[in-house]
């Protein structure tokens, strides 16, 4: 059944992508689902805050809505009822950003990705993490990707329909998230780059001991 579902075009790459995210890149993502509490794991809280974020951009209309019981965008600002300009701002910018440091990964030093996949195991053998693999590097930064295209898609689909309340609150959650797993790319690109210059840093330490010794100099014929 998944294997058929990953088989349709578009959707089921989206479904890979975002099932290989929620198993923490497990080599298992590839042809079962996550499961039911992963995938609450893996979206549940980011979701929670985004919806948070979303009910303090909109206050005034929630509570204008509450009072006249009716939920509506009419005497709202520019700002508020046209999430989808801010989308298509400021969205494909971050979209670039996030495909070039995506490329990062095809740089990444072999000695690096195999010290990451010997303490992926180790984990998994004191109970620490209960799966994943090395590919979580890749889902970690793919699915932030994804998101960013979807909400670029939701914003314009709003800038279409402006007038359609759902839209707008689809489009504003689809915002928050999507600045949500940028945040948790960048902390992905920062546990990459503190590992490698500890590395880095470490190689260099060693290095100077780790030197064979010099062997001594032959005396010169001609100064006997």
């Amino acid at each position: 059944m998944f294997r058929w579902m990953t088989s349709v075009p578009v959707l089921g790459f989206l479904l890979r992508i975002t099932n290989t995210y929620a198993y923490t890149g497990d080599y298992k993502a590839a042809y079962e689902f996550a499961g039911v509490l992963r995938w609450g794991k893996a979206f549940a809280f980011p979701l929670l805050i985004a919806c948070a974020l979303t009910v303090a951009t909109i206050w005034s209309v929630l509570t204008a809505a509450y009072q006249c019981h009716m939920l509506t965008f009419a005497a709202a600002s520019d700002f508020m009822k046209k999430p989808g300009a801010l989308i298509v701002a400021v969205n494909p910018c971050l979209l670039g950003f996030g495909i070039g440091v995506y490329a990062l990964i095809f740089g990444l030093a072999e000695p690096f990705v195999r010290q990451f996949k010997a303490l992926i195991e180790q984990e998994k053998r004191t109970g620490t993490l209960s799966h994943g693999s090395e590919l979580m590097l890749n889902s970690d930064l793919a699915f932030p990707l994804i998101v960013l295209v979807i909400a670029i898609a939701t914003g314009a689909l709003q800038q279409a329909n402006e007038g359609s309340v759902t839209l707008i609150l689809v489009a504003w959650v689809a915002f928050w998230y999507s600045m949500v797993v940028m945040i948790e790319m960048i902390s992905v690109i920062f546990r990459l780059a503190e590992n490698s210059l500890l590395d880095k840093g470490l190689v260099s330490e060693i290095r100077p001991h780790s030197e064979p010794d010099q062997p001594d100099r032959q005396p010169d014929k001609h100064s006997e």
